[in-house]
């Protein structure tokens, strides 16, 4: 990286910098040709070093998504605990009362749900999933929808998918199935028919 591209972050506060001096000289003396060349030049600047740093991320993104995967990573960790802190039940109204004692939540949740899965509930039908939802498809339609892939589907599919995703957790991303498909195909066709049937 060093050698081909020097110092990235450095590099893009220089053309950003460069920028804005053009710019404020443009400011303070008025507009002139040259001044216009010069600007239009540093935006040039600028926005290459922009894209070179956005592509030195993206590199750096896959390469720790590859050496590291999900464990080394503060977010999956913090969100999981903001999940967990969100999701606790603290209190609930029982009988028109707010209760929060531990113990009686829990006696009265698990009382609930003995009485939901122990007695003998029967349904009826009233129709009125039939009257509020729409039937939008139909038995032809749904044929459709429920057929197998032909090979050409997920050869078109693999093929659209975007070559710079993170690899799957066996580690092969969409370049691996799109470089070697010819190698590949007959394994990958295989598996999604045994999904497609199950």
């Amino acid at each position: 990286n060093k050698t081909s591209f020097d110092n990235v972050q450095e590099n893009v506060l220089q053309a950003k910098k460069s920028l804005s001096d053009i710019q404020l000289e443009i400011a303070s003396v008025g507009q002139f040709d040259a001044l216009q060349v010069l600007q239009k030049k540093a935006q040039a600047d600028m926005d290459s070093t922009l894209n070179i740093e956005e592509y030195f991320w993206k590199e750096k993104a896959r390469l720790n998504c590859n050496l590291l995967g999900d464990r080394k990573s503060k977010f999956f960790h913090i969100y999981a605990q903001i999940r967990k802190k969100t999701k606790l039940i603290s209190s609930l109204y029982i009988n028109n009362i707010v209760v929060t004692d531990r113990t009686h939540l829990e006696n009265h949740i698990e009382d609930h749900f003995k009485n939901l899965f122990n007695n003998l509930v029967v349904v009826q039908d009233n129709g009125l999933i039939e009257e509020t939802i729409p039937c939008l498809v139909n038995d032809s339609t749904n044929d459709i929808l429920a057929m197998i892939p032909t090979e050409l589907e997920i050869h078109n599919v693999v093929m659209n998918l975007n070559s710079d995703s993170a690899p799957r957790p066996d580690g092969f991303g969409a370049f691996f199935y799109q470089f070697y498909w010819e190698v590949i195909k007959s394994n990958v066709i295989k598996v999604e028919f045994s999904w497609s049937n199950r």
